[in-house]
């Protein structure tokens, strides 16, 4: 989890994503993304497709099934 004092909404959302990314469960991004969310990879020419909330949540769950941990070092 990551250690961050939320005390604004802002940093609630922020903190929410990244510990999607620490625990690697795209699920727990769910809750942070709009309805409407659109994922856009660029540059657009390298040709890959907009991505809606749910298949997002599904490649990073696909991606976090190769990853065993995320360490950060200072």
């Amino acid at each position: 989890m990551a250690n961050i004092n939320a005390n604004t909404p802002q940093l609630k959302v922020v903190k929410q994503w990244l510990d999607a990314f620490f625990v690697r469960d795209g699920n727990v991004m769910d809750p942070v993304l709009s309805k409407d969310f659109v994922y856009e990879t660029l540059p657009k020419s390298i040709g890959l497709p907009d991505e809606r909330r749910e298949r997002h949540i599904q490649r990073l769950n696909e991606a976090f099934t190769t990853v065993e941990k995320f360490e950060v070092r200072i």
